[in-house]
């Protein structure tokens, strides 16, 4: 998984399962590919339902929601996003 920042990149594993018109998925980051500026909890999981374009759910720690979230497919790379340049 890469992070934002482009520098912090970790290891995932999880599943995926058909949910209606979409899918749900579920992952752990198991460690860091790139230890960048951002540190990693590695004490949680990801769940997310993948509808359309968009994806969303959160981030959970001890069965608790911690960190909702919410993505946005786009046929522009991140990266180039980021420069402007779309």
């Amino acid at each position: 998984m890469t992070y934002p920042d482009g520098d912090t990149v970790t290891s995932v594993t999880g599943t995926v399962e058909a949910e209606g018109s979409g899918a749900r998925l579920t992952w752990n980051e198991q460690e860091y590919v790139r230890r960048g500026r951002r540190s990693v909890d590695f004490g949680g999981n990801y769940s997310a339902t993948i509808r359309g374009d968009t994806m969303d759910d959160a981030w959970y720690q001890r069965g608790r929601r911690v960190v909702p979230f919410t993505m946005t497919a786009s046929s522009t790379s991140p990266a180039t996003a980021l420069l402007g340049q779309n």
